[in-house]
């Protein structure tokens, strides 16, 4: 299973890549997008100067990624227009268990209905 992280602060892109490297993902790098399409993207809403759900929106807008289910991470609550853009969201500090079992849910064929998957603390 393929996953587009995407998370502007290093040192945490870097544990959340590994840890899921650990737990058996591949990890998709944003800028090989054209060669290989993710099954599903992790994003971190809380990036300074950027709207987390018009990324989202934005990505889903790209050739081949508007079905491809959306777990947002913000350390608010679901965020106004998240329910557009997300399949579901997760509030930080996250536990990345649940995280794992979110993705796996997520990606399950066929996917359970969005709405139900909000996770928060």
């Amino acid at each position: 299973m393929r996953i587009l992280v995407v998370e502007d602060q290093k040192p945490k892109h870097t544990t959340l890549t590994v840890r899921l490297k650990r737990a058996g993902f591949l990890i998709q790098a944003v800028p090989a997008l054209d060669d290989l399409r993710p099954d599903i993207m992790v994003i971190d809403l809380d990036v300074p100067e950027r709207d987390g759900c018009e990324t989202i929106r934005q990505f889903k807008a790209l050739p081949g990624l508007d079905t491809i289910p959306c777990i947002a991470l913000t350390s608010r609550a679901a965020p106004a227009g998240s329910e557009h853009a997300c399949a579901a969201w997760m509030r930080k500090p996250i536990d990345f268990g649940e995280l794992v079992l979110l993705i796996e849910t997520l990606t399950q064929d066929p996917p359970p209905p969005y709405a139900e998957l909000a996770v928060g603390r």
